[in-house]
């Protein structure tokens, strides 16, 4: 049988209005009567529906999940990181899946439709003008996995990408590795910049040789052809550092295509999430520390809107899995 708020409030001796407002934060109710009520809430097993209370108080407890596509494996990590801290605060999570649409509307109308009271973009490769869309429309947005930035206009926790890139080129022409692809997506474009540019630099610093690739897509497809048409026309390279996990599976289903063995004959090397079993040698993203990280600033912005919006870079870790060559 389903307990009802006036099941409690005949149980507890006290008027409907008063369980509704021992639930509500900060309501006009006794103490005495707030605890009365509450045991009797928890004896008869009663939960309150923040839904309904939501619409009287301003104050529903959902935010906002913005997915734009819930085939990367980083985001999927990042989900469990974010609903557990927004679990531990008292909130409930609403996930909003874009399905790879990048309007800001599929964002704003379900987010109004539920009262959330905040948005956490959790969609590493939309463009900045996707959030300025939703805090202009008034909402309040926090991201994770977003572009390291010494000053953002919206609570932000990721990874200098540039920074990781160098990372990256370190770590391939320490091993030996001269003759070297980068492969990116097609979108994103600062981010892309920061890998490109970052990685580039720094292994022809090395004396390196670095082409680049853009895949069409960030999918194992788009990896594959991205590279295999670049095998066709030019040499095969010493090694490959792809910017995201699917690209890299890509990268080594075109390489054993064209006979060509990980590590024996090339290096392999990604951005990859620390929580996946598996894959190719990586720089490993904490994501569930990133989403989670990026959930507790959003909320602490909810507290204070006239706080200041904090950005926050988290480190990747190299983690060796055996498609490189072992260290000279």
């Amino acid at each position: 049988m389903v307990v009802t708020l006036r099941d409690v409030a005949r149980e507890a001796g006290v008027s409907a209005s008063a369980v509704s407002r021992s639930f509500t934060a900060g309501a006009p109710v006794p103490a005495e009567t707030r605890a009365r009520v509450r045991e009797v809430a928890d004896r008869l097993g009663f939960r309150p529906n923040r839904l309904a209370s939501g619409l009287t108080s301003g104050r529903t407890g959902l935010i906002a999940l913005a997915v734009h596509d819930l085939g990367d494996p980083m985001v999927l990590a990042g989900l469990q990181g974010a609903t557990r801290r927004l679990a531990a605060a008292g909130c409930t999570p609403l996930l909003v899946d874009l399905g790879g649409a990048a309007e800001p509307a599929s964002v704003i109308a379900p987010v109004r439709d539920y009262r959330a009271e905040a948005v956490l973009l959790m969609a590493p490769h939309l463009p900045p003008a996707f959030a300025r869309a939703l805090t202009g429309a008034g909402l309040v947005v926090g991201r994770a996995f977003g572009r390291a930035m010494a000053r953002s206009p919206m609570p932000q926790a990721g990874i200098g990408h540039a920074d990781a890139a160098r990372l990256a080129a370190r770590i391939l022409t320490g091993r030996g590795y001269r003759d070297l692809v980068c492969l990116v997506g097609p979108d994103a474009p600062a981010a892309r910049r920061d890998l490109e540019d970052g990685f580039t630099h720094m292994a022809e610093r090395a004396g390196a040789r670095v082409r680049p690739i853009r895949a069409s897509g960030w999918t194992v497809a788009a990896g594959a052809r991205a590279l295999a048409t670049d095998l066709a026309r030019a040499r095969p390279p010493d090694a490959v550092f792809a910017a995201d996990p699917r690209l890299a599976r890509g990268a080594a289903r075109a390489l054993a295509a064209a006979g060509l063995g990980v590590p024996r004959d090339v290096g392999l090397l990604a951005l990859d999430c620390a929580e996946a079993p598996g894959g190719p040698s990586a720089l490993a993203l904490p994501c569930a520390e990133i989403a989670g990280t990026a959930a507790d600033l959003l909320l602490r912005m909810l507290a204070d809107r006239e706080a200041e919006a904090t950005s926050l870079v988290l480190p990747v870790v190299f983690t060796d899995r055996g498609t490189l060559r072992p260290e000279p």
